[in-house]
């Protein structure tokens, strides 16, 4: 199913378990003696399904590995990279989920995140196949089947089985656990491929399936093996699971620890070589630190510099003033840090007291006083919105343990208490019906609650975050999911604004927070980018870049980005930008402050040019300079693109009268329609007047064509990475598809597939049946 449902980030998981299984049968025939050309049939049969399941989900798969030519991650995948992020690896301390899934109030730990102080586990990562009776069914699978005599090939078939299964567990468990341990680093990251998928604890994936065959193998013994010799081993057996799920438990309530941890506020020093803004040479640069002791600043110079960080206690003082916090000297260009012990909430300040650098600086959504020391004027004087010198802090915590949050009258604490009661009464119940029951009976009852835990519990904790709204009277902030915008309050209030200030609804919207950029098509709005902007199309991420000034990876998420060639937005219709900054961002623009929210601002944008206009100039230039006008040129001018056969660009004016003949032009040849309804088809019927270049502001992709008129006609690559057709004079209806060839060629395959299963299912039951019938005259 996960084959022919095309999901590739999951084949991996499945080709480890198929391929542990095929193993294991191929060494079982070994064991008995088989040689020959059926050693190998459990791997082929594997691979047959593999086809034809590839085959099946063929109008996905064709198009992803298409995919692949033409777009870029935003990440590369390595196993580095995968351990980088803390919510990636299950904490030692959350295995006790095993035992009790609602331990730490919904499997993700998320409301005792006091437990966790250096990440978060999001729920859809941490969710681990466990419970009280769970898990005795995956250690009543492991015993007794391993305690059985190998006394006939099936048994030794299913032990073998069992075998693996253990392994894959393990195996499972310990990936899980991530950057906890240095299995997932040396082992799964030196696999090809396998070591390149994203959070370890998506191999959770192989514990839930391992789970259910070492659980089912316990069932089976438990119920169909009823010999009296079982009675002693199964309690000896049941009182060494308790004892060890009680430790677990106890440990995960009881244990405090301390733990210190960097708070660190870093630009992506390692890519970012230069910043888009300086402040004047020679200048002193401070600002506040925050609640915790500022152990390293970091900071980047244009040039040599030499001089004295100071610090003060609650205001700024003259430059030479305050407390020498350290001293440093930078002999050129580049990012330096010096480390320093200053207090939390003091004023920080880098004195220059040689050389004229350059402190470069990034604009930033969130208010963040910086000050700079005016030579003229004698004062410190404030510029908002931007940042200048980054803390390296590190904050002490100490760790409550979970028994002393119990104490709370929350909702959590409630939850977690019933969690621990639950625990605590199937236990027991567990003791006394292994004790007064049969093992069969025993398999009976531990069924019935696994199946209780399966459905009731997860229900509760998967279904108990997903609809937690911002409204709703037990509200816990860290309890809400993310992946329901429609619920997000400054969301709602966004879109109902945009309803009033949208009179273009064919408009881009776009912001300082990327992952905003999908909510607006709750309202049916077009967006610029959206979150997770993974993949993109390899020359509109290039050309994010350029204009941003910073890579788009996962700091592009949290860096409040706002490009440095403001005209990007304007050459990509974004007609309205949401961010934190009440200064004006587009020229004449109506700057608009989102009601009831403090520090939420829509700037929309007069200028931007439209989805889809013409124009008659076409210059012909390289690649670089056409991303260089896509970034930072107004595109009213010309269309740039590769030299073309058979385009005849008309005249143009001098470049004062650029705005004035493009206005004209787009009035000569009128739009009448243009839908953007279907994703895959964008229709526009226009009367062109001037013969000239029909530009749509959309992402050029391999697949996409055109037609004028129901006949096809060459669709071009302009402005570096935007569509054109060139237009003669008349009334045109131009349609342009998305149809790749690779999607084409996976909708053909499929669908022969699935008519060549039909054919052997209809043979193969007519011969079934003629059989059946030849038997019968025989008797």
């Amino acid at each position: 199913f996960i084959i022919t449902g095309a999901c590739p980030s999951l084949w991996p998981f499945v080709m480890i378990i198929w391929g542990s299984v095929g193993i294991a049968q191929m060494i079982f025939y070994l064991r008995s003696g088989q040689r020959g050309p059926g050693l190998f049939k459990p791997i082929l049969l594997a691979l047959v399904i593999v086809v034809i399941g590839a085959s099946l989900s063929g109008v996905y798969l064709f198009s992803f590995f298409d995919g692949t030519k033409y777009t870029q991650e935003h990440l590369e995948l390595t196993a580095e990279s995968a351990l980088s992020e803390g919510r990636g690896s299950l904490p030692p301390l959350f295995l006790a989920t095993l035992f009790v899934p609602n331990l730490f109030d919904n499997l993700t730990g998320q409301n005792m995140v006091i437990l966790n102080p250096t990440h978060d586990v999001a729920f859809w990562d941490a969710n681990m196949t466990g419970g009280i009776a769970v898990s005795l069914l995956v250690l009543l699978g492991i015993v007794l089947a391993l305690k059985l005599p190998a006394d006939n090939i099936e048994t030794r078939r299913r032990r073998g089985y069992i075998v693996v299964f253990i392994f894959l567990y393990v195996c499972a468990v310990l990936c899980v656990l991530g950057r906890h341990t240095p299995f997932y680093r040396y082992v799964i990251g030196s696999l090809p491929a396998i070591g390149q998928l994203p959070r370890p604890v998506r191999y959770r994936f192989i514990q839930c399936f391992a789970v259910s065959v070492l659980a089912a193998g316990g069932l089976e013994y438990l119920i169909n093996r009823t010999s009296l010799k079982l009675i002693i081993p199964l309690r000896r057996w049941i009182w060494i699971y308790i004892v060890i799920s009680s430790l677990v438990v106890c440990i995960a309530l009881s244990y405090p620890f301390a733990t210190k941890e960097k708070i660190s506020y870093e630009w992506s020093e390692k890519i970012v070589s230069s910043l888009a803004h300086s402040f004047p040479s020679g200048q002193s640069i401070g600002r506040y630190s925050g609640k915790y002791p500022v152990k390293t600043i970091r900071l980047m110079f244009d040039s040599k510099s030499s001089g004295e960080i100071r610090y003060a206690d609650n205001k700024p003082v003259m430059p030479y003033e305050g407390i020498l916090a350290a001293k440093y000297e930078v002999p050129e260009h580049g990012w330096y840090h010096v480390d320093v012990q200053i207090p939390p909430h003091k004023f920080v300040w880098i004195y220059q007291m040689q050389g004229g650098a350059k402190i470069g600086y990034k604009r930033s959504g969130t208010p963040n006083d910086v000050f700079v020391y005016d030579n003229v004027e004698n004062k410190w004087m404030a510029s908002s919105y931007t940042t200048s010198i980054w803390f390296i802090q590190e904050k002490q915590t100490q760790v409550t343990p979970l028994i002393a949050k119990l104490n709370d009258k929350g909702v959590g604490a409630r939850l977690v208490a019933v969690s621990l009661l639950y625990w605590l009464l199937v236990s027991i119940a567990i003791i006394v019906v292994g004790y007064h029951f049969s093992p069969k009976r025993f398999g009976y009852f531990l069924s019935v609650v696994a199946l209780f835990e399966l459905f009731i519990f997860c229900t509760v904790i998967f279904y108990s975050n997903m609809f937690n709204s911002f409204e709703s009277p037990n509200f816990i902030p860290h309890r809400v999911r993310t992946v329901r915008p429609s619920q997000h309050p400054i969301v709602q209030r966004t879109v109902k604004l945009m309803d009033s200030l949208a009179v273009n609804a064919t408009l881009r919207i776009a912001s300082d927070t990327p992952f905003h950029d999908n909510f607006v098509r709750l309202d049916n709005r077009f967006a610029l980018m959206g979150y997770e902007m993974h993949p993109l199309e390899i020359r509109f991420k290039r050309a994010i870049e350029a204009a941003y000034g910073i890579p788009v990876d996962w700091s592009y998420y949290f860096e409040n980005p706002q490009p440095i060639h403001i005209l990007f937005l304007s050459n990509f219709s974004v007609g309205y930008f949401m961010d934190g900054n009440p200064n004006k961002m587009f020229e004449g623009e109506q700057t608009i402050r989102l009601p009831d929210e403090a520090g939420v601002f829509i700037h929309t944008n007069p200028h931007t040019l439209p989805r889809a206009f013409t124009l008659d100039r076409v210059l012909f230039s390289s690649e670089q300079e056409q991303l260089s006008q896509l970034i930072s040129g107004d595109l009213r001018q010309a269309v740039y693109m590769r030299s073309v056969p058979g385009i005849e660009p008309g005249t143009f004016p001098d470049a004062h009268d650029t705005m004035v003949h493009f206005a004209h032009l787009q009035q000569a040849n009128r739009i009448g329609r243009l839908t953007f309804d279907n994703p895959n088809r964008i229709d526009v019927d226009i009367d062109v007047s001037i013969p000239a270049m029909l530009v749509l502001t959309e992402d050029w992709y391999p697949g996409w064509d055109a037609m004028i008129d129901g006949k096809p006609t060459a669709l071009y690559r302009v402005n570096y990475c935007q569509r054109g057709v060139w237009l003669n004079a008349g009334v045109h209806q131009v349609r342009f598809r998305f149809r790749p060839k690779m999607w084409q060629w996976g909708v053909g395959i499929s669908y022969g597939v699935i008519a060549l299963l039909l054919v052997v299912l209809v043979i193969t039951t007519v011969h079934d049946r003629l059989v059946l019938k030849k038997r019968g005259e025989t008797i």
